[in-house]
């Protein structure tokens, strides 16, 4: 293997209902598929993102990786409604903390957690316009894009749902 491939997204690429996939990022994925044995794989995607979290996760995983000479990204972005927002309450409760899922725990309740599950229903009808949703997606694609461009790093973004 030749190069690196970090993944970033959602479900999608995680791989979320394949066989493989309770725990870790699965290794069948479309992407896996086209990419056979050409790359060494680094799936930084999680179920569930926004992409705030897409545009973390894989710029965390590109500082890690440490040289970028090798390395090629590929994105697909998820749907422009989904936020990440860093807050005390999901203290104990969300896995990525201080960053929470409001828009899947408003929608899925993925935590259980009642006083979560209100709070970001009240963050998205009372704070949260369509217009700022959009620019917060917009930012965090341009963001990583513009990152990728200076530092010569390949990037290809698909728009997910």
């Amino acid at each position: 293997m030749d190069r690196r491939l970090i993944l970033g997204g959602c479900s999608h690429i995680w791989g979320k209902g394949l066989e493989d996939s309770d725990r870790q990022p699965s290794n069948k994925t479309y992407i896996h598929q086209l990419a056979g044995n050409d790359f060494d794989i680094i799936n930084a995607s999680y179920p569930g993102s926004s992409n705030q979290t897409i545009n973390r996760r894989v710029m965390n995983t590109l500082q890690a990786a440490g040289g970028f000479g090798d390395l090629c990204v590929f994105v697909q972005w998820s749907a422009w409604v989904r936020i990440e927002i860093p807050h005390k309450i999901f203290q104990n409760v969300c896995h990525d903390f201080p960053y929470g899922r409001a828009f899947i725990e408003m929608n899925k309740r993925v935590s259980g957690n009642k006083d979560v599950q209100e709070w970001s229903k009240n963050l998205y009808k009372d704070y949260l316009s369509d217009v700022h949703l959009f620019q917060q997606t917009l930012q965090s694609i341009i963001m990583l894009n513009r990152f990728c461009a200076h530092n010569g790093i390949e990037i290809i973004n698909l728009l997910g749902v």
